[in-house]
């Protein structure tokens, strides 16, 4: 029985994280979706660009990584100096 009182503390804590990562995922999403409506609903003001979803990231840094490494692997040793 005093195992699963230890086990008491740290379980509530992750059970508070847990919700709390998923209110700030959350609140991301929606004010995401709020953004792009207003931007929809307003196409004639000046707005600076969305910032690019997670997923588009991940694919941007990919390409770059990919590039990368195509102009390292060009060329033969001798050039390198």
């Amino acid at each position: 029985m005093d195992y699963v009182i230890a086990l008491v503390p740290p379980i509530g804590l992750l059970v508070a994280l847990v919700v709390i990562v998923r209110a700030f995922l959350g609140a991301d999403r929606s004010e995401r979706e709020a953004e792009k409506k207003f931007r929809a609903e307003h196409p004639d003001l000046e707005l600076p660009p969305l910032p690019p979803s997670r997923s588009s990231v991940a694919g941007a840094l990919a390409a770059a990584e990919r590039a990368e490494d195509t102009d390292t692997d060009t060329g033969s040793a001798g050039d390198r100096r």
